[in-house]
């Protein structure tokens, strides 16, 4: 790597051995190298591999900037899409887990919580009926949160005015969980004129 530092598959090389043996700074250099010679697709990637490590380190600010690099070249790598969510929203990095949720609801279509995790990001923003239509594609996919999935699309249903559909999503997950608080405080809101 050393006598080839214009060479792609020397730097990759390199880094990746440095990283399987623990050594996160040759690592970086020589991946950082790589991903500045040539954007490779892929979690084995040299951006792949460079948000592992800050994630390691604890930096998910890094991690969320080398995923979204990696997902300008590889846009169909549906688990850099997920590892970016599950980053951007631990870190309440709203941009980024706008961009990843709906990039994973676009190549996995049928991820309940992920239509789920889009309608609570629609409410965050005011979006109610954009909000509606994802909450209502969770419930289609028949989540394992049943009573939540039907809280969630009542409370949506709430937020537009729409009282009678959302005291009819009350009433199933209340179904679906007798004890479940939301469901309750939904029925309750739902039922005030």
């Amino acid at each position: 790597a050393d006598r080839a530092p214009e060479n792609f598959s020397s730097q990759f090389a390199y880094g990746r051995a440095a990283f399987e043996a623990g050594d996160t700074t040759a690592a970086r250099s020589a991946l950082e190298k790589a991903a500045a010679l040539a954007p490779v697709d892929g979690d084995g990637s040299p951006r792949g591999l460079l948000a592992e490590i800050a994630e390691k380190a604890g930096d998910t600010a890094k991690a969320r900037a080398e995923l979204r690099a990696l997902l300008a070249h590889d846009h169909e790598n549906v688990g850099a899409a997920r590892r970016l969510a599950t980053l951007a929203l631990n870190a309440n990095a709203t941009d980024d887990a706008d961009f990843a949720l709906r990039l994973v609801a676009d190549l996995d279509p049928f991820d309940a919580n992920v239509h789920a995790a889009l309608g609570k990001r629609e409410m965050a923003r005011g979006r109610v009926d954009a909000a509606i239509i994802e909450f209502q594609a969770a419930l289609a996919l028949n989540p394992a949160t049943l009573a939540e999935a039907h809280t969630d699309l009542g409370e949506a249903l709430l937020a537009a005015n729409r009282k009678e559909e959302a005291r009819k999503e009350a009433v199933a997950a209340m179904l679906a969980a007798p004890g479940f608080a939301r469901a309750q405080d939904l029925m309750l809101a739902a039922s005030r004129k």
